[in-house]
């Protein structure tokens, strides 16, 4: 809507923390993850605007100022946007508990129940599984990105580590073996890194409005295979590099054993 965009846009992309918005979207229900359809959270009419009841399971950056969520309006599934402020004042949702994951501690997971809390309806009544489907879509080609972009970080690591230590009279770098796993991650990470940059690209076309059907099609395909490949591989690429910086690739003074974590979720998410 205009005049939403027009009110939250600018604080989504302010330079001054002071006025930033971070977003998230709470969308997943103990009842179904990706099937939206089992959702149970219910939006109640309140004038222009809405209330929403219920509990959400799984909550990305639970602590942002502005949330996508999914509710179930009198006309079915409909996505909302709720601020975590309302007039200075706290809106109506609380944080029941933060996940201990695994990996990615640097943006806290929680669990969140909303009591009332004030919403704006975004798009049409009850199409609000396609309009989380077209959200899903930029998470996904985000998580490829965050995979490619972390595989390359594991493989730095990698090649400092192995251009630096001497084994049997040479460079580990140098060595047969360590040359054709540094050559087999060189190669997978520029083929993954093509897959993705090719999902973007048409993406591009499709928010520039010149996608035609085949473009379409390109990209609702190429969407969740890149999405499913990445992820596979940037965990292989954070095992294998920890693998290649050998005993010290276990300890926790070094990188390795963080990107191996945060890489897990990878495969996971969406």
């Amino acid at each position: 809507e205009p005049a939403l965009a027009e009110r939250f846009v600018p604080r989504l992309t302010a330079t001054d923390p002071d006025e930033l918005l971070q977003g998230a979207m709470f969308m997943t229900e103990r009842a179904g993850g990706s099937d939206l359809s089992r959702i149970e959270t219910e939006a109640r009419p309140d004038g222009d605007t809405w209330r929403l009841h219920g509990e959400k399971w799984f909550c990305s950056n639970v602590d942002a100022g502005l949330i996508l969520t999914i509710a179930r309006a009198p006309e079915g599934p409909t996505v909302f946007l709720v601020p975590a402020e309302v007039d200075g004042d706290r809106n109506r949702f609380r944080i029941e508990r933060l996940k201990d994951k695994l990996g990615v501690a640097s943006m806290p997971t929680g669990e969140v129940v909303y009591e009332g809390a004030l919403a704006y309806r975004i798009g049409d009544p009850g199409k609000g599984i396609r309009v989380a489907a077209e959200l899903f879509n930029i998470s996904r080609i985000y998580n490829a990105v965050a995979s490619v972009g972390g595989a390359k970080r594991a493989l730095r690591e990698a090649l400092a580590a192995t251009r630096d230590r001497v084994a049997f009279g040479a460079p580990v770098v140098r060595q047969p073996l360590a040359m054709q796993d540094l050559a087999r991650l060189t190669v997978e990470l520029e083929a993954n890194t093509a897959l993705v940059l090719e999902a973007v690209r048409y993406l591009d076309r499709l928010d520039a409005g010149q996608a035609d059907d085949h473009d379409r099609r390109m990209l609702r395909i190429l969407t969740p295979v890149a999405k499913l490949i990445t992820g596979k591989f940037a965990v292989r690429a954070a095992s294998e590099a920890m693998e290649l910086l050998g005993g010290n690739g276990y300890i926790e003074d070094f990188d390795t054993p963080r990107l191996l974590r945060d890489a897990q979720v990878l495969p996971i998410w969406e």
